[in-house]
């Protein structure tokens, strides 16, 4: 509107040869308007050359297919890790099976040592008992019978039943006329010089011979012949056998009653008889 204004201006002025000034104002007067941008604005669409939008249609397929693989990517390690889960659970119950088989291995492995162990400990003493000796007391009897003048002789035997010796063998004997049954124990023997230590193979036999001083008065045949007293006849044999392990045998025998004195024998007491 300013140019139209201007030229008309001009030409009622009738001012000629001005012509390249308006010229000039044409060609530069939109340009600084549009340049400051106070003039009035027009809608300008840009236009793409074939080059272009072929390229721009490249590059979106290309992102379509990178999306596409991602996501098929993503679905498969999906996939995978489903059935990893999946073997890993019908894994589970076959190694916690492997895990109670290895735990009732090893338990039955224990038991298995400690079953050997006891079964070498048991053999072992078997062996020893086996071939160990055993010096047991035999009996004892009154060779000239309780009525001998001046006292009586009781003759007590004892034998190696073992296999093999009995070394430093040691024993004491003693011969008592005592109440039956007995309200106190027996004297127990207080010498202190014990006989010479011997040694008692296999088989072999042993005696001692304790001796009763003096001769019975009436009341005490008649004491024994009705089970009132007894004639005991006690006392240990000690030794070490052949895995050097000190054994003792502990006896005591008595002798009651009618038949009993008649014959002079003995018979095991209740008590006081032992071996180890």
């Amino acid at each position: 509107m300013v140019l139209a204004t201007h030229v008309s201006a001009q030409e009622a002025q009738g001012v000629a040869g001005k012509s390249p000034a308006v010229e000039e104002q044409k060609t530069t007067k939109p340009d600084a308007s549009r340049a400051d941008g106070s003039g009035a604005g027009f809608p300008v669409t840009i236009a793409e050359t074939p080059e272009q939008a072929s390229n721009a249609e490249k590059r979106a397929k290309d992102a379509d297919n990178h999306d596409a693989k991602d996501l098929d990517a993503q679905i498969r390690a999906a996939d995978a890790a489903e059935r990893s889960a999946a073997i890993a659970e019908r894994q589970e119950v076959p190694a916690l099976a492997q895990i109670i088989i290895g735990a009732a291995s090893t338990f039955i492995a224990v038991i298995a040592l400690i079953v050997s162990l006891l079964t070498a400990i048991v053999s072992t003493r078997t062996t020893r008992a086996q071939l160990r000796a055993y010096v047991c007391n035999m009996g004892a009897i009154t060779p000239a019978g309780f009525d001998a003048p001046g006292g009586f002789s009781v003759v007590v035997e004892a034998k190696n039943m073992g296999p093999t010796p009995a070394t430093k063998l040691t024993q004491w004997t003693l011969v008592a006329l005592r109440e039956y049954p007995l309200r106190r124990p027996l004297e127990p023997y207080t010498l202190t010089d014990f006989p010479t230590e011997a040694v008692l193979g296999p088989t072999a036999i042993t005696m001692s011979i304790p001796t009763f001083g003096r001769s019975l008065e009436e009341w005490e045949k008649t004491g024994i012949k009705r089970c009132e007293l007894a004639i005991y006849v006690y006392g240990e044999i000690d030794y070490v056998d052949a895995f050097n392990k000190r054994r003792a045998t502990k006896f005591c025998m008595r002798s009651i009653g009618e038949q009993g004195y008649k014959l002079g024998v003995f018979k095991a007491h209740d008590t006081g008889n032992s071996y180890t």
